[in-house]
């Protein structure tokens, strides 16, 4: 058998260990499932659609194999949306509880992350709120799938939650790395200022709401103050940016 055969073989052996596992987890329905070393709580804020995620292990895949390669332990971390909780984790076991920052609009959520932290030994910072660049309370329509929640109306109830500015933000934890995956809110972000401590941006671009004019004026912000992609999975995915070495920061969109 070729070295192509055994690789195909191996790929197909771990798509039906993917499923087993998923089936399993299906019919026994358990309240907690390890992802990747990590415990992750199935609370009421869990609906069936992400517990389909969860019991598959696909969840946030791309953002765990990007961070995981790009973090150092003396980076400080900022995470805009911070889901269940997962990649806040990982990132406060790579770096320190005390180096991770992660703000989190929907306040359905806050209290499913802070079980996480709790299963899992870390204490990170967890602020609630919608951050945008002037920081103003938001509109945040909380649909039952947490991932559909956003700022933009696809939907959901709509509540009013506070607001953080992007800026305060940077200026007060001083992060050279930000995680952004907040649903379409990205857009919101473009008219502030990237730190010049910022080394590294991994976000998650949403096309499919903001469409692709949003996607492209998000890229041009980050662009203009000093980064170039890294790696790059399109506009309705994860996007890397690294700082060009030497670059000065650029100015307000």
């Amino acid at each position: 058998m070729t070295r192509f055969d055994w690789a195909r073989l191996l790929r197909a052996a771990a798509r039906l260990r993917r499923r087993a596992r998923a089936e399993y987890r299906r019919r026994t329905r358990p309240q907690l499932v390890w992802h990747h070393g990590i415990r992750l709580p199935l609370t009421e804020a869990v609906s069936e659609e992400m517990r389909a995620t969860l019991y598959s292990g696909s969840y946030e895949e791309r953002e765990y194999e990007v961070l995981s390669r790009l973090l150092q332990p003396d980076d400080r971390v900022l995470e805009l949306g911070s889901g269940l909780g997962f990649i806040t984790v990982l990132c406060a076991r790579r770096c320190g509880s005390e180096r991770v920052t992660s703000v989190e609009a929907n306040p359905r959520l806050l209290s499913t992350i802070r079980t996480t932290f709790l299963c899992n030994g870390v204490s990170p910072r967890l602020i609630p709120g919608a951050v945008s660049a002037r920081g103003e309370p938001q509109t945040l329509f909380v649909s039952q799938n947490f991932w559909s929640s956003s700022t933009h109306d696809r939907g959901g109830q709509p509540i009013t939650v506070a607001g953080v500015a992007l800026e305060s933000l940077l200026a007060e934890h001083q992060p050279s790395v930000l995680v952004i995956d907040i649903e379409g809110g990205e857009t919101a972000l473009t008219s502030a200022a990237i730190s010049p401590s910022v080394r590294a941006i991994v976000i998650e671009l949403h096309a499919g709401v903001t469409g692709s004019e949003g996607a492209a004026q998000v890229r041009s912000w980050i662009e203009r103050h000093g980064f170039s992609i890294a790696r790059d999975w399109g506009d309705r995915s994860v996007v890397v940016f690294e700082r060009v070495r030497g670059a000065a920061a650029g100015g307000r969109g």
